[in-house]
């Protein structure tokens, strides 16, 4: 899911920009726009299909702009704590716990669920199950991306831009996702063809406002896990060996085979 991994990108790349040049006149400008963008996500990710519906829409719009309303309190009252969160530590401890914790949600979240069909009843208990099985949860990688989001965004100057920040990382790592699995389940052109090429062309122009060869590399990155890997994945399936023994599966010959092995036999009687 390449679109979800570049958030991590598009994460960084705000908070530096706030913490080092602080050029936002009114951040709270930032946070009330990702206020709205809450009963929208509900929205794309539960469509109405008909228009008799219209009723039960809007009534759950109005509980989702509740609920939105709640988080955007709560949030607002919790910044001033949060930017004193990390007052104790280093910059040097906050930069490694944080690439840490990007790092575990890079490497546990769930790049399926964008791709993912709707899950019947049976699926979803299947699911459950391999989930216990595991040691570690996507949950755990979305928590982990959260709680670098905080300590980041307590290094900044106001609890405004706190504010602002922490919102944009839940939009960006708990909402972004459902948007994107609507988009791939109407227009899979969309999806792959301007989605995906717009998301790294703005991580890219991110990171290159604050470091040049950062992009680069990152550019090159993008291009070897999509096109070099790939390449060599399917290059080296001539090298795989393929053993075959009494513990596969017989193969049931065909009937024109059964036809042609006979007079071989009966010639070797008679012989």
């Amino acid at each position: 899911d390449q679109p979800h991994s570049r958030s991590v990108r598009l994460l960084s790349a705000p908070a530096e920009s706030l913490h080092v040049r602080q050029e936002c006149e009114d951040p709270a400008v930032a946070g009330v726009d990702d206020l709205g963008s809450l009963p929208a996500y509900s929205l794309l990710e539960n469509p109405p299909t008909i228009v008799s519906e219209g009723i039960r829409l809007r009534e759950r719009l109005w509980e989702d702009t509740k609920s939105a309303l709640h988080v955007f309190g709560t949030l607002w009252v919790l910044s001033p704590i949060l930017q004193t969160l990390t007052s104790s530590w280093s910059e040097d401890t906050i930069i490694a716990v944080a690439v840490i914790l990007l790092v575990i949600h890079a490497l546990i979240h769930d790049y399926a669920f964008v791709y993912r069909p709707v899950p019947s009843s049976a699926l979803i208990s299947k699911s459950l199950a391999l989930r216990k099985a595991w040691l570690v949860d996507s949950t755990v990688g979305l928590n982990a991306a959260m709680f670098a989001a905080i300590i980041l965004a307590s290094r900044l100057r106001t609890p405004d831009y706190v504010f602002a920040f922490a919102f944009f990382a839940m939009l960006a790592f708990a909402f972004v996702p459902f948007a994107f699995k609507w988009v791939y389940d109407n227009s899979r052109n969309v999806y792959t063809k301007v989605l995906t090429p717009g998301i790294c062309f703005v991580a890219t122009l991110g990171l290159w406002m604050h470091s040049k060869f950062g992009a680069i590399a990152f550019q090159a990155l993008i291009a070897m896990m999509c096109f070099a890997c790939p390449y060599l994945l399917i290059k080296s399936q001539c090298y795989k060996t393929e053993m075959r023994g009494p513990w596969d599966i017989a193969i049931v010959k065909s009937g024109s085979s059964r036809k042609q092995s006979t007079p071989h036999k009966l010639r070797s009687i008679s012989a």
